[in-house]
Order: C-alpha cells, then structure tokens, then sequence
C-alpha cells in the first residue's frame, strides 16, 4: 500500500528562514525574558488535503522587530522566499495562494511591532518511507 504523508511545513518553514536570514525563526513565541529583539514565529493554522498526493496547509508567518519598518521589510522577505522556492525538504512547492498579504499587527500585550502573513502552500506528498516512520505503524 501506498502511503503518502504530509510534511511538517512548520519545521520546513523554519529551516528555510533560518537558513535565509541572520535572525531565528521559531515555532513558538520565545518568553519575555529570552525573547530577542527581532525574530520570525511560522505557525499552521489550517488548510487541507487535496488528494492523495497534494496537500494546501495554511502557514501564518509573523515578524516581530524593534521598529515597524523592519517588522514589514522583514516578512516581505519572508514572503518572497516562499514565492522563490519550489522544493524545500525534498517536497515539491506547486502553489501559493495567500488569505492575507501583510498585515500591521502590533502584540497585544507588549505593544512590540509584528507584521502578519497568512496562505496556503500547496506541496506534493512524497512516497512514505521507513526513515519517516512513527514506529507504531503495523508493517
């Protein structure tokens, strides 16, 4: 039987920006006290499968910086590197369809400046293969 498995787009996201930028980028909100100054948080927040091979989770990406003007610049990189790639991981990207282009949307609680973005990424699911395996499937 063919099994195919959706990537964690999270984890992939946060190895491409930090891969591409000089600040990190984490799944989580770092705590106040060890939080840096400027840094990107990639979050799912949705989205669905298209078939047995296609897959469209929905990615939210913020920016998180000292000053507006970078909170923008920043996730207009963010948003550009997902426009130019078309593979991360091994895993084909066919379509970004975006909910949102970016969006002001200072913290809440801190008042820090952050920059939203939220679409789709569509990817092919690739074959599953033991290296991925939980270890609880019965073989």
């Amino acid at each position: 039987m063919d099994l195919f498995v959706h990537p964690d787009l999270e984890a992939m996201l946060v190895k491409l920006y930090n891969d591409s930028f000089t600040i990190k980028t984490y799944t989580k909100i770092p705590n106040v006290d060890a939080r840096p100054k400027t840094f990107i948080t990639v979050h799912a927040s949705g989205g669905q499968r298209r078939n047995k091979i296609l897959d469209m989770p929905t990615i939210t990406v913020r920016s998180w910086a000292e000053d507006e003007p970078t909170a923008f610049k920043i996730i207009q990189e963010c948003r550009a590197l997902v426009y130019a790639t078309s593979q991360i991981d091994g895993y084909t990207v066919y379509k970004v369809q975006e909910y949102s282009s970016p969006v002001n949307y200072p913290d809440i609680d801190t008042g820090i400046p952050r920059y939203d973005w939220t679409a789709a990424i569509g990817v092919r699911l690739n074959r599953h293969s033991e290296k991925e395996d939980s270890g609880y499937l019965n073989k």
